[in-house]
């Protein structure tokens, strides 16, 4: 797929420009020099042609420290990897050094270049940005004005003539995208009428073999990945190591990340998204409005991952943040693993382990279905177990039981604990069935909706998880009030009358 890389020094507009290309907000827009760090990757369709946008951050040649030089070695990378560059002026405060050393750059290395003149407003503002943009030596400067979408048609134009003629085009299937349910869409959801279990005695014969569940995952279907935790925990060294490059920028400096960053991965024939978050930092240490956006948009990222890798610092352990961000996740209803990273840094002997699971499970008991992997990002110490437990959560997080095998386990479910007295009546359920997966959501018709205590729901989901394996993933249940259907032999007497 052909790249188009978007290039200029900082705060020229390269971010709101990538938005408008892209058609949605992806990269954060703040008229603060070096808010966007990393390159971040997306898929876009330019008029009939598929590309892949690469948004840099500020470009400084001459950089050699810190932060600056980290994204001066981005942008190079990106350079590298793009066949078109958008190199973007800015028109409203004129060409400067710093743009001139970076076209010399780009000319040096033989670059197919479109110089493109940003915030140009006006007509006037056309004339100021092309005149100076001419000074560069280049044939043509297109003037745009981003934020207001001046001249996007004739950039993307351009664009389209400038890349390859190999590649792929955009089809009508493209445009179809898979939305997440939205909260009125989960209530009709939950509301919906679900049939009597299929055969009442394949419940009852518990001899008799059925299939209990089948999974939607697909063999070679992609897997959607949020990497997430507090600042500094690890996480873009962690999917630098599995990509095997320094894609991300990465320092001991907490919130090096700022953007959702995306990264393709092809592991034994299945390719995974992996989303490198910003750290989800306490409320009251969020200070800037840049940085309150990189929490939303890590947040969103959980949203439309399908399994969220809470990246834990083992030197630190479990903290209040890390709490807080595994409640989101099972909030979202995402599946989850535990990465305790950092662990070859760890003072330990052949306990060690065992007592730090004990202590997560301690800390976070309502996230003890999350299984919990310890490794070092640095070291590369059992990250390539990554896959296998993805893979295995998202298949239970996919996981479809039948109606038969459901309500078997209700029978036992129920003969076992029998649910408790509202006065003097006792609360009932009489059937259940799975209306969603994604995560694996259950609906079972009661007498009384609302009798059933918050400690027998937990119940429910405990023996949920143990008969089918449903290990990795959130599960979500919903009560819906039926008056009992009367039994055969009531029906035989009314129809006799």
């Amino acid at each position: 797929m052909p790249v188009v890389a978007l290039v200029g020094r900082p705060n020229v507009g390269k971010s709101t420009l990538f938005n408008r290309l892209l058609g949605e907000r992806r990269a954060i827009v703040e008229d603060t020099p070096g808010v966007t760090r990393d390159r971040n990757y997306a898929e876009a369709a330019i008029e009939d042609r598929r590309v892949l946008l690469i948004d840099t951050g500020g470009f400084d040649p001459e950089a050699s420290d810190g932060i600056w030089s980290l994204m001066r070695e981005q942008v190079e990378l990106a350079l590298n990897e793009a066949d078109v560059i958008l190199f973007l002026l800015d028109t409203q405060h004129g060409l400067v050094s710093s743009d001139s050393a970076i076209y010399r750059l780009l000319v040096e290395r033989q670059a197919n270049v479109l110089v493109v003149a940003n915030k140009a407003d006006n007509p006037k503002l056309e004339v100021e940005g092309t005149s100076e943009g001419y000074q560069l030596g280049v044939e043509e400067v297109i003037p745009i004005a981003a934020h207001t979408r001046r001249n996007l048609r004739k950039l993307r134009e351009r664009i389209v003539q400038s890349l390859p003629e190999e590649g792929p085009r955009v089809l009508e299937e493209d445009t179809k995208r898979k939305s997440l349910l939205t909260d009125e869409e989960e209530a009709l959801l939950h509301s919906a009428d679900v049939q009597d279990p299929e055969s009442y005695e394949s419940i009852v014969d518990e001899n008799k073999d059925i299939v209990d569940s089948t999974t939607e995952l697909t063999d070679d279907e992609p897997i959607a990945v949020a990497v997430i935790g507090k600042p500094n925990a690890g996480k873009s060294t962690l999917v630098n190591h599995l990509l095997g490059q320094d894609r991300l920028m990465t320092s001991n400096v907490p919130g090096t990340t700022r953007d959702s960053i995306d990264s393709w991965i092809l592991d034994k024939d299945r390719p995974y998204l992996f989303i490198d978050t910003a750290g989800v930092r306490k409320k009251s240490r969020i200070s800037d409005r840049v940085e309150r956006f990189s929490v939303i948009r890590a947040l969103e990222s959980v949203r439309r991952a399908d399994v969220a890798l809470l990246v834990v610092d083992g030197t630190q352990g479990v903290t209040d943040q890390d709490k807080k961000i595994a409640a989101l996740v099972s909030q979202y209803g995402k599946g989850a693993v535990i990465l305790v990273n950092k662990w070859d840094l760890v003072s330990k002997d052949s306990k060690t382990a065992d007592q730090m699971a004990k202590e997560i499970r301690y800390q976070m008991p309502f996230f003890d279905w999350a299984p919990i992997l310890f490794l070092s990002a640095k070291t590369g110490q059992r990250v390539a177990r990554i896959y296998q437990m993805v893979e295995f959560v998202v298949t239970n997080h996919r996981r479809r039981i039948r109606t038969v095998a459901l309500n078997r386990l209700l029978r036992r479910v129920l003969h076992r604990h029998q649910l408790p007295l509202r006065g003097t009546k006792r609360a009932r359920i009489y059937f259940g069935a799975q209306i969603q997966t994604a995560p694996p959501t259950f609906l079972f018709f009661a007498n009384e909706a609302k009798a059933i205590p918050e400690s027998y729901q937990r119940y429910i989901i405990h023996q949920l998880r143990e008969e089918f394996e449903l290990e990795g993933t959130s599960i979500r249940l919903a009560f819906r009030e039926r008056a009992r259907s009367p039994s055969k032999h009531a029906r035989k007497r009314k129809s006799r009358k």
